[in-house]
């Protein structure tokens, strides 16, 4: 016997095999020597002779061995069990494992074989069952909760894996134990972060990533993933500063290349490309792991220059970087999904197809890459390779998770299989499965099917689901701290997102869809008497916006808008010096024939209206319908409202409109005046007309935007006019953090009026109408936000030019012309230039209670008013939803 152990440790086969057979022979129980031969047999896959062996012992000679006997069966059948995981099929693998089960019922890994081939056909729960009776044993041996620990982990459940290990008394821990507990442990600190992250208590997630980093300050693989953790927290610098310092205290390979994933996460790629190169000097040393680690990252840093490149408008450089990459590493099928992914998202589909099949000749069960091909299938309208594909990937296969299964299932959507999705998405609810993407979509396909309140249900029961396994706590290594908040699943005071919260985040959405908003605010457009002319052009004008908006089960809003609005323009200046002024409003200069200026504006007194606004109306994603009537008790009132279409058109969004609406650029336009020397009133301007926008905007680092209009311009005795308007821009996020967003952009004004109706005289309409007006203005915006609070800055300057002709005092009204001495606004063109500051905030003050302000100072060349505006924000069932970011401040409903 120990010449048959000497031989198969040194892995001399045939040798030992001679041996075991000798001392079989010599003592025909010999247990150790048919065990030693049965190892023997496997190790070289000899499975039908190791079989064979067994079979022909004689049944006097089985009964002698015992269960040394029932031992070597059970071997035999789970190592033809562990040939066919190894193929990849873990379906036929479940017999030879139930056998070895069945021979040794208390054989904790044979139990764990079988548990294993069982997760990988999707039936988790049984595999976790199997184990679970072993492990709750009152005197459960540690190999038994070990082994449950390690497979409850491998599923995600890190809770019950810390529970088993915990019920191991510490004496009895081997290091793997340890090892799993510290690794779940870590694993649940990190949910439970991200998880407080996403209902708003940042504070809390802080804090216990600082409590798993302090006790973890000795292992450097752990504390990788603390620093991926303090990244998804928005605090990238505390990542970069802990990866560096364990890269730097323990300059291992793996300290190496996690310190270099976590700067190319970071986009800081100068700062990991000497790292990356160090780390590909030392590449004959490394493992196979690290080495396809490494060549990950090395084909990520290849896109990441490339895309710099590309955005840098150097596609031809790009172009090089990516062929370079390509040509140092053909086979790095890294690299070649990423160029697949850029062929999907440009909708180049015969190409995408063509490197995925080139993938997948490598690596023919490269579930992704199959995915990825669907994808392309499905943009080239090959619907039926698509479904093929999709239902190949929906079969049971070891080492599809749920998640990819839910994934699949999004395409199975797209297809128009409904019935397919309902049906997996049972199953999985059948079989318990509680990750969040299966409530998600499950709610999402109740959306599609017109019921928000089955969906809300399902929101809430996978929130809940996901906050009981993250709930207990009591679990920690030694010297870990044990804290946790006592917040519920839900929190109704959210702050930043956690990235990955989609489920909070589609119960966020339609719970807010579905309730009650009150805003309140009081609104001031001010235009000093230094930018306008006491009496006709300067305006104070208060306005306290009321809305009201109720949600509807179809995902849109019903809206009640009321306004209250107070327009002072001031007095006339009747000093004997300013006839050139007072001739400029009214039927001054033609009263004045007859009499003095002086005489005639003094009839006119202190300028003001005020009167109450009310609309109402629907929004959703799709339509926006409104009516209202502008102020009542105005001098002239008016009826408005719209009607606007927005979508997509490929890459594009859009929106149409129809409306009409009020010109609120001084009090004669928007309220109208009563002119006492004709004893009539005049002003009140609308414009009506068609309008629309296009804009290109995937969430990268550019945008680009346009709007057109067409309009008719009619007031009360006031000369009609049309006006056509383009405007286009572009910006460039140079800054895109999830709390902090920096933005450039270049846009250009450009409008046309017929006619120059911009004086207050009877007939003149008070708002700037130049013949022609362009501009271009550089705006930058600045924007952050954190756990109760948004805001930005934005500055822009801006160059114009303008041209207004010549246009006559009284154009409705000839007789006033011609008794005026036929005057005229004489004719102007130039330069200009105009200036403008913006700053705006939200802060969430309670759960119900949000408010917010905005200043907005201008300086341009036709006398934009600034403005200044507080409001308040009230839900009756609590704020749901991030605040906006970046800020969306209420708008009058006269400036819709």
């Amino acid at each position: 016997m120990a010449e048959a152990d000497w031989h198969a440790a040194r892995k001399n086969l045939p040798s030992a095999r001679d041996y075991y057979w000798l001392a079989l022979r010599r003592k025909p129980d010999n247990g150790p020597a048919l065990a030693g031969l049965t190892s023997v047999y496997l190790d070289q896959g000899k499975y039908e002779d190791a079989g064979a062996l067994l079979a022909a012992i004689p049944e006097a000679q089985r009964a002698r061995l015992g269960e040394a006997y029932r031992s070597a069966e059970a071997q035999v059948a789970r190592a033809e069990g562990d040939a066919w995981l190894d193929k990849g099929q873990a379906a036929p693998a479940l017999p030879y494992f139930r056998k070895a089960v069945s021979l040794q019922p208390q054989n904790v890994w044979n139990r764990y074989a079988l548990a294993n081939a069982l997760l990988a056909t999707g039936r988790g729960g049984e595999g976790g069952a199997l184990l679970r009776e072993l492990a709750d044993a009152p005197t459960a041996d540690p190999a038994n909760l070990y082994a449950y620990a390690l497979f409850e982990s491998k599923r995600g459940d890190n809770l019950a894996a810390m529970v088993a290990l915990d019920k191991v008394a510490p004496a009895a821990r081997t290091p793997g134990m340890a090892a799993l507990q510290r690794r779940a442990w870590l694993r649940q600190t990190m949910a439970l972060a991200d998880a407080e992250s996403a209902r708003g208590d940042g504070a809390q997630a802080r804090r216990r990533l600082q409590a798993a980093e302090a006790s973890l300050e000795d292992d450097a693989g752990l504390l990788a993933d603390v620093a991926k953790g303090w990244l998804r927290l928005g605090e990238p610098d505390r990542a970069r500063e802990l990866s560096q310092r364990l890269y730097l205290a323990q300059p291992s390979t793996d300290a190496e290349l996690a310190y270099a994933d976590l700067l190319m996460a970071q986009g800081r790629l100068t700062e990991s490309e000497p790292v990356l190169a160090a780390a590909a000097r030392n590449r004959a040393a490394m493992s196979a792991e690290q080495g396809q680690t490494l060549d990950g990252l090395l084909a990520d840093q290849a896109l990441a220059r490339a895309e710099l490149a590309r955005a840098a408008g150097r596609a031809n450089e790009s172009a090089d970087i990516l062929s370079q990459a390509e040509k140092a590493a053909p086979g790095n099928i890294r690299l070649q999904r990423a160029l697949a992914e850029e062929d999907l998202a440009a909708k180049r589909w015969d190409a995408a197809r063509a490197r995925l099949e080139r993938t997948l000749a490598a690596q023919p069960d490269n579930d992704e890459a199959r995915l990825s091909l669907a994808d392309a299938d499905i943009g080239a309208g090959r619907l039926g390779a698509a479904r093929a594909g999709v239902d190949s990937l929906l079969s049971p296969k070891p080492g599809r998770d749920v998640d990819f299964t839910l994934r699949v299932l999004s395409r199975a959507a797209a297809l128009g299989d409904a019935a397919r999705v309902d049906g997996e998405l049972a199953r999985l609810r059948g079989e318990g499965q509680t990750e969040p993407g299966v409530y998600l979509l499950a709610g999402e396909r109740a959306q599609a099917q017109g019921q928000p309140g089955q969906a809300l249900a399902l929101y809430r029961e996978g929130l809940e689901a996901s906050a009981r396994k993250a709930a207990p706590q009591g679990f920690a290594p030694d010297g870990a701290p044990q804290a946790v908040g006592d917040d519920g699943p839900l929190r109704p005071l959210p702050a930043a997102p956690a990235r990955g919260e989609d489920l909070h985040q589609a119960y966020a959405e339609l719970l807010d869809a579905r309730g009650w908003k009150a805003w309140q605010g009081v609104d001031l457009l001010y235009r000093s008497p230094r930018d306008g002319t006491p009496g006709t052009s300067q305006m104070t004008m208060w306005q306290t916006p009321l809305l009201l908006e109720k949600g509807e089960p179809g995902g849109g809003r019903y809206f009640l808008r009321g306004e209250a609005v107070d327009i002072r323009a001031g007095s006339l200046n009747l000093d004997p010096g300013n006839d050139y002024t007072l001739n400029r409003f009214g039927s001054v200069a033609a009263c004045a024939a007859q009499s003095s200026p002086q005489a005639c504006a003094a009839a006119y007194g202190s300028q003001s209206a005020s009167g109450v606004g009310l609309a109402a109306g629907y929004e959703s994603e799709s339509w926006r319908f409104d009516i209202g009537v502008a102020p009542q008790g105005f001098p002239v009132s008016n009826i408005v409202g719209g009607a606007r279409r927005s979508g997509e058109l490929g890459d594009l969004s859009y929106k149409l409109e129809l409306a009409r609406r009020p010109l609120t650029s001084s009090l004669l336009s928007y309220a109208g005046a009563r002119d006492s020397y004709t004893g009539q009133t005049w002003g009140g301007v609308t414009a009506a007309g068609a309008g629309g926008s296009l804009g290109y905007d995937k969430g990268g680092a550019f945008g680009v935007w346009s709007n057109f209009a067409y309009q008719q311009l009619t007031g009360e005795n006031v000369d009609s006019n049309r006006k056509l308007t383009a405007m286009a821009g572009i910006y460039w996020r140079v800054v895109d953090e999830p709390a902090r967003l920096v933005t450039l952009g270049a846009s250009t004004v450009n409008f046309w009026y017929q006619k120059n109706l911009g004086g207050f005289t009877f007939g003149q309409g008070g708002y700037y109408s130049p013949q022609r007006y362009h501009s271009l203005s550089f705006p930058v915006r600045y924007a952050a936000r954190g756990e109760r609070w948004s805001y930005f800055l934005r500055g822009s300057a801006s160059v114009s030019s303008a041209r207004e002709d010549a246009s006559s005092f009284y154009p409705t009204r000839p007789d006033l012309q011609a008794q005026a001495g036929d005057p005229f606004f004489s004719a102007s063109a130039g330069p200009g230039w105009g200036a403008e500051l913006t700053g705006a905030f939200e802060y969430q003050a309670t759960s119900s209670l949000a408010f917010g302000g905005m200043l907005d100072i201008q300086h341009s060349q036709f006398y934009q008013p600034s403005r200044l505006l507080f409001y308040l924000r009230y839900q009756p069932g609590g704020a749901s939803l991030t605040l906006p970011f970046p800020v969306e401040p209420l708008q009058p409903y006269s400036g819709f």
